[in-house]
């Protein structure tokens, strides 16, 4: 299963709905960082793979991966921002984030690296 976050709610709506019905992946959309970690504090073993927005107005994309590698080390997680420069390299290393996506984001992009992170687990 698939954890998808985004502050904009058209963001989840639309790729969320594509990663479903162009490749079959089962995806819970969120539009809040706290929502989302909830939902993964309810169920840890649930999403083996996270797209994380980089830039929330309540949480950045590296905290929220930081938070949830303090009890999950194994979710694969990438962050997605329009300027990978922006992301802190060292910052993304230390929170084992898998990827970094650039937006506007790609479905067949996102699809090879979904599946490649499956492949390392």
């Amino acid at each position: 299963m698939i954890l998808f976050l985004d502050d904009e709610p058209d963001i989840t709506d639309i790729y969320c709905t594509l990663m479903k019905r162009k490749y079959g992946f089962e995806v819970d959309a969120y539009n809040s960082p706290q929502a989302a970690l909830d939902a993964v504090e309810k169920s840890p073993e649930r999403y083996d793979v996270m797209i994380v927005d980089y830039q929330m107005p309540e949480m950045d994309g590296l905290s929220f991966s930081q938070k949830i590698r303090e009890n999950n080390k194994e979710t694969k997680i990438m962050i997605c921002t329009g300027d990978p420069a922006c992301v802190p390299a060292k910052e993304a290393y230390e929170a084992n984030v898998f990827s970094i996506l650039k937006k506007p984001l790609r479905t067949d992009e996102m699809a090879e690296k979904i599946q490649a992170a499956r492949g390392m687990q």
